[in-house]
Formats: C-alpha cells, sequence, structure tokens
C-alpha cells in the first residue's frame, strides 16, 4: 500500500515520463508537486519506490524510469481523461463515412486515421460475417470458352448491404444464362439464412445427397463462403514490436522478419478476439514481444458492433509503455462508438467533441 507521498511522487514520474521519454530527476519530481519537499526527500520516496518495483535506475547517475508495475498501477488510478479535440473527432467521423457501404473499406480508413492521428500501429479485427444474412447470390461471367479455364465472378450480398466477391477459375464451360439459374435456384434456397448456416447446409447437402448440388454451384459457392471465415487483421502504422525496426506495416520484409511478425499479428489477433468478451475499454500493458528481442508494448482495445447487430468487432492501439493512456483510452472508446452508431444508422452530421475532462470509463 502505498503512502499519499510515494503516491504523489510516482505518479509526477510516470506522467514525466509520458510526456519526455528519458529518466525523471528528483528536481523535476519535486517542481511539480504541491507538497514543499527538498530534493533529496524525494530522492528517499524514489529510492523506496525502486525497492518496492514501480520505479527503476537504468544507470547509476540517471533519474528513475517507472516500471511496467508502476503504469499498470497509473492506468488503474486514473480519475480524469482528456477530452477528443474536436478536430480529431471529425477526421473519425469523415473516416467513419468515406467507406459507404463497404465495412472493409471504412475500417481500413478509420484505422489509419487512428495511426496518423497517435503515431501508435492501429489494428482492426473486422466483424466476421459468418453472422451476416444473405439477401442474394450472383454469378458473373468474366472469360473462357470451350476447352478453356472459364473465370467467374461471385458476388455475395447481405441485407445490410455489404458485398463479398471472388473470381474463380472453372474448368467446365457455361453461358451466362445457365449461370442466372444456378443464381436463382441458390437464392431460392438460402436467402434470408445466416452464412454460418448456408455453409453447414452445405456440408450437410454434399455429405448426403451429393448429386442434388451441382458441382459448379458447390464449388463457387464453397469458395466464396470460405473467405468469409476468417476476418483477418487489418493493420495501420508502424510496426515497432518484437524487435523489429520502426518499418510501415506495407513494406516489404525477409523472411525471418515475416514470420516473427506474422507471429505477433496471431498474438495480438487473440487479443483483439478477448475484448469481443467484454464490454468498455481493455488495456494490456507490458505485453512481451514472441522474439523475446525489443521493448515490451501495450495494447489499449474496445469492441464495437458491425453493420448488422450480432456481428462484433474490436479495434486496439498498439505502442511503448509510455503512451498518453489519459487520451488513448478515450480515444479508442469514442471510435468503437463511432463506428458502433455509423452502423445502427445513429450517427448524424458531425457532432462535436466534448468540452474538458470526463471520468474514465471503468476498466473491462
Amino acid at each position: 500500500m502505498l503512502t499519499q507521498r510515494q503516491h504523489d511522487v510516482l505518479e509526477q514520474v510516470v506522467r514525466l515520463h509520458i510526456e519526455e521519454g528519458g529518466p525523471v530527476s528528483s528536481s523535476r519530481v519535486r517542481d511539480l508537486l504541491r507538497e514543499d519537499l527538498s530534493a533529496a526527500t524525494v530522492r528517499g520516496v524514489m529510492a523506496e519506490l525502486i525497492d518496492m518495483g514501480f520505479l527503476q535506475q537504468p544507470h547509476t547517475s540517471a533519474g528513475r524510469v517507472p516500471t511496467e508495475r508502476a503504469y499498470r498501477r497509473y492506468v488503474e488510478g486514473l480519475q480524469l481523461i482528456a477530452p477528443i479535440a474536436r478536430n480529431e473527432a471529425n477526421d473519425l467521423q469523415r473516416a467513419c463515412r468515406s467507406g459507404g457501404e463497404d465495412m472493409h473499406l471504412t475500417l481500413q480508413e478509420v484505422s489509419r486515421t487512428l495511426a496518423l492521428s497517435t503515431d501508435c500501429t492501429c489494428m482492426v479485427r473486422p466483424p466476421s460475417l459468418d453472422l451476416a444474412v444473405l439477401k442474394r447470390i450472383q454469378f458473373i461471367k468474366l472469360s473462357g470458352g470451350r476447352n478453356e479455364i472459364n473465370r467467374i465472378l461471385v458476388l455475395l450480398v447481405s441485407h445490410s448491404g455489404q458485398i463479398q466477391n471472388r473470381i474463380v477459375p472453372v474448368r467446365a464451360y457455361f453461358v451466362q444464362k445457365e449461370l442466372d439459374s444456378f443464381c436463382s435456384a441458390l437464392n431460392r434456397q438460402f436467402s434470408g439464412m445466416r452464412l454460418a448456416e448456408i455453409r453447414a447446409a452445405l456440408a450437410r447437402e454434399v455429405t448426403l445427397r451429393e448429386k442434388n448440388l451441382e458441382a459448379l454451384r458447390r464449388k463457387l459457392l464453397d469458395t466464396l463462403l470460405q473467405g468469409t471465415r476468417s476476418a483477418g487483421l487489418i493493420i495501420n502504422g508502424q510496426l515497432t514490436i518484437s524487435g523489429l525496426d520502426a518499418t510501415p506495416a506495407f513494406a516489404p520484409l525477409g523472411e525471418v522478419r515475416e514470420k516473427a511478425v506474422i507471429q505477433e499479428k496471431k498474438r495480438l489477433m487473440q487479443l483483439l478476439d478477448g475484448c469481443l468478451e467484454a464490454e468498455g475499454v481493455r488495456w494490456f500493458i507490458g505485453v512481451s514481444p514472441v522474439s523475446g528481442k525489443g521493448e515490451n508494448c501495450s495494447v489499449v482495445a474496445a469492441k464495437f458492433a458491425g453493420p448488422e447487430s450480432a456481428m462484433t468487432g474490436s479495434l486496439g492501439l498498439v505502442g511503448p509503455l509510455r503512451l498518453d493512456y489519459a487520451h488513448i483510452i478515450p480515444l479508442v472508446k469514442f471510435t468503437a462508438e463511432l463506428l458502433t452508431r455509423y452502423w445502427s444508422g445513429t450517427l448524424v452530421g458531425e457532432e462535436a467533441a466534448g468540452e474538458g475532462a470526463a471520468r474514465l470509463p471503468p476498466k473491462a
């Protein structure tokens, strides 16, 4: 249990480390404390905090830096959070509208906007389309003649307007009229069903009565549905985790670097997936890199509702331990709520950001 003096000193060390990045001296802390203390007294308190595991001293003559334990205590004790700047809120609202009915494009733009405004890596786990309700399927012949590989565009449209498409090569020759007939039969059979239900129905039909489902229909629809199983991960910003050099996520990567990035993506996806089961904002301080190299990082994440209420996704900002949590936590919360309101149709006009500080939402 920290005394009030220890708490005040620790809070100032963390705040100064967030703002300046380097070790914090006792004189800097003394200047900011409300209590009139000597530098020697502050150094004594800092020594106590080192013994308790809240601070560390990189070098003998250097100041002190907070440990992961200090950051966890700091975030859990936050009472006030910074307001969302008006221009920041408006930029995110415009990003929400930029993709129209294309969910992936909208999330890509929101992710890019968040990464640019925070200098963090923004990762988004899009909602799974398994719960989307099918409106219609369409097959469009693109090319190919007899004795050639035919290329067919498969379109799947959900009731919320989301579109999935794949180009599927087939050896058989078909004219557009035959493809239209296949579509009509599939739409009669599956329209109004969730994609997960359609996939299960196809599996049963192929197993029990394969002759009743034409090989082409099965291949085309199964190829498209396979593409909806994994929502993947949208990444914008600088990848500085795993001890990797600060490299744009879309830059060419060597084989070793690429494997490290894939490992980190998988683990961060697990963190984001965990947020789908919780309400509010969650934070993970001291996430260690899989490679064992480089500094630990922090993740602040929250879930949001997709175009259909049963579809949920999550977004998170990944950065160093010394994140400006008082700004990042409400920003992630605001963005998740913004996406939910946008797809529910309740986001109208450009809403101004709140004025003044607000209470921190409870930890999930």
